[in-house]
């Protein structure tokens, strides 16, 4: 158990691991394709944003005087960011520049405006701004104009430019910050998932200890309440052959040996009867540990059904099964389920051995993962009393019984998980029904 436990957990941190570094692996490819793209869009949009702003704020004011530091301002209270990389240049109609304002550390954007525009691309929609790409010394800045309009004349324009490679600059910046992120990320995740299955197995193994001894502890209780019916039960073979010993001295001394020959037989019998009481006790307080296997249902009904058939045969009886499908598979104790169906099948060929029709039928269906299993008799029935107490050990109404088959078939069903019913009327016959959960492979 603790073994195989240890096992499955192995199994499931190597599959979260390994689902988790699928998804590293998609975010690393999302940051190498998508982020610079989207920091390139981004840094577009905004600069082309401020330059608009500057160009409204600009409409009705005189381009020959422009007010730098209400500019300023503005660019430190609206763009804080952009104002650190772009450059802005206020330009009249004749192309000359009366505001300079921005960055330093680049090129005059003034000198670069009488460069060839590369790829100019006119803003969509309602947006009068356009974008363009200039290279100086190999290095490929971006201007984005806004035209500044006064009624419906065009006084001049607003130019907004900054490097390419600032752009690439911050895309290697945020790409090793975001891959710092994933790698501590993962670390820790991968670390929590280990610690996180290293407690819940120690937990879940001293759960199972723990259980263990309680179940240890409620068998011997369990066997202690028995052990009064027990004595009760012993003590009636006892006390016959008791009696017939009596009975055999007296024989003695009158020489009757015919009457000597049946006391003999008599505690012969009882002494068979007190070991197979202690044999079947024996058998149902006895720990046993299961073992699980993968079997066909139909193979296990015939042995079965080939094992009964004799004392079917000696009460002339008729016993039948069938298994729908056919081909249907079970993982489980092979020979706990064979005891249940033993001990249930003979219940009803015993109890249909007076009866007029005789007849017993065990029907085995599988559906889904469940397996419905139905042992039914045309015998002499039981009355209410009698299925009340029908699981306790050592209850039995039957001539010789021990009163321990069906305490065996129910303490078999409880510690699986199964479920058993039993739909009896009396000089109509019986019915068990026994549900095996979560057995079905195929």
């Amino acid at each position: 158990m603790e073994s195989g436990f240890r096992r499955s957990v192995i199994r499931s941190i190597i599959l979260f691991s390994g689902v988790f570094l699928a998804l590293v692996l998609c975010a690393f490819f999302l940051i190498n394709t998508y982020l610079p793209e989207f920091l390139q869009h981004k840094y577009i949009s905004r600069s082309r944003e401020l330059a608009q702003v500057i160009s409204q704020s600009m409409q009705n004011q005189s381009l020959s005087t422009p007010r730098e530091t209400m500019v300023r301002r503005m660019v430190e209270l609206n763009f804080p960011e952009e104002r650190n990389y772009v450059q802005i240049v206020i330009r009249d109609r004749t192309g000359v520049s009366t505001l300079v304002e921005g960055a330093e550390d680049s090129p005059p954007l003034t000198e670069l405006l009488e460069r060839k525009e590369e790829n100019p691309e006119e803003s969509a929609g309602n947006e009068p701004s356009r974008i363009s790409q200039i290279t100086h010394n190999n290095v490929a800045y971006y201007k984005i104009s806004s035209p500044i309009v006064q009624g419906d004349n065009k006084i001049g324009e607003v130019v907004v430019g900054f490097s390419k490679k600032y752009i690439t600059d911050r895309v290697e910046l945020n790409r090793a910050q975001v891959s710092q992120l994933v790698y501590a990320v993962s670390l820790s995740f991968i670390v929590l998932l280990i610690l996180f299955f290293y407690f819940f197995m120690r937990l879940f193994l001293k759960y199972k200890r723990s259980e263990a001894h309680v179940e240890s502890y409620r068998r011997m209780a369990y066997v202690g309440e028995m052990s009064s019916g027990l004595a009760h039960e012993i003590r009636n073979p006892l006390n016959l052959m008791a009696i017939n010993l009596q009975l055999m001295r007296e024989s003695l001394r009158e020489a009757d040996y015919e009457k000597i020959e049946k006391k003999i037989s008599l505690l012969e019998s009882a002494k068979d009867h007190a070991a197979r009481i202690l044999t079947e006790f024996i058998g149902f307080s006895r720990a046993r540990v299961r073992k699980p296997e993968e079997f066909a249902l139909s193979a296990l009904l015939d042995e079965v059904l080939g094992c009964m058939r004799d004392a079917a045969r000696e009460r002339s009886l008729s016993l039948t099964g069938v298994c729908e499908p056919p081909l249907v598979r079970v993982r489980l104790d092979r020979l706990e389920l064979r005891l249940v169906l033993n001990n249930l099948v003979l219940n009803a060929i015993e109890a249909s051995q007076e009866s007029p029709e005789r007849q017993v039928r065990i029907t085995c269906s599988g559906k889904r993962h469940d397996v419905l299993i139905t042992v039914e008799d045309t015998g002499c029935g039981m009355d209410e009393f009698t299925l009340q107490n029908l699981f306790i050990p050592f209850f039995s109404k039957k001539h010789g019984g021990t009163g321990l088959g069906l305490a065996v078939v129910r303490r078999i069903v409880e510690e699986n998980g199964w479920k058993i019913d039993c739909v009896s009327e009396p000089n109509t016959g019986t019915r068990f029904t026994v549900l095996l959960s979560g057995v079905v492979v195929s």
